[in-house]
């Protein structure tokens, strides 16, 4: 199964331009959604995360009171938005980067077993940035709120090896997305 993925410079003076720079990255694989619950293209997203007893960051966080760390809460709700952005581009873009997050609000814990459920919604969007309005519940407690904005990334291809993991990894962001997203009543994915 194909995550999201965050790309780190090892060096922070190399950028995307560099043409060594794929080589030149740390990738962390992480998913902290577990399933689409309902999609409305290039509008709304729900999505739900499971906190299983097992996470490996509940056994620092906290010895004896274990809590799921409000950061982790604040990446599933930026993952919750990039799969709303990345079916609106049609899988042909890398997922979108974070680039603020505002009016952050903190509320109820999220303990071993209970389930966040994270809604984001699309407020604006154009070609380089998109805002949206996020919130994930436990129960009928608001865990966290607050605003996003993502920076819109595109990709040129420029050889034909590029090209051909371009394709790959649409190929592989969309299966991943039919995975998430299985609407009960058996209907198709949204075009």
């Amino acid at each position: 199964m194909v995550h999201l993925t965050h790309r780190y410079t090892l060096n922070p003076k190399i950028t995307q331009s560099d043409p060594n720079f794929n080589d030149l990255i740390l990738t962390v694989y992480f998913s902290l959604i577990d399933q689409i619950l309902a999609f409305q293209p290039a509008h709304s997203i729900t999505a739900r995360k499971r906190l299983v007893p097992e996470a490996p960051y509940l056994r620092d966080h906290f010895p004896g009171f274990p809590v799921m760390p409000g950061v982790l809460m604040l990446e599933a709700t930026y993952q919750t938005a990039t799969w709303l952005l990345i079916h609106l581009h049609q899988f042909e873009r890398p997922p979108a980067r974070l680039q603020e997050a505002r009016n952050i609000k903190y509320g109820s814990f999220m303990r071993p077993h209970d389930i966040l459920m994270i809604n984001a919604q699309l407020v604006k969007h154009d070609e380089t940035t998109s805002h949206f309005r996020v919130s994930g519940t436990v129960g009928d407690k608001t865990a966290i709120s607050g605003r996003l904005l993502l920076n819109n990334c595109s990709e040129p291809c420029s050889s034909a090896a590029a090209a051909a993991n371009l394709n790959q990894r649409q190929q592989q962001l969309r299966e991943t997305f039919q995975n998430l997203y299985n609407p009960s009543d058996g209907a198709e994915l949204p075009a």
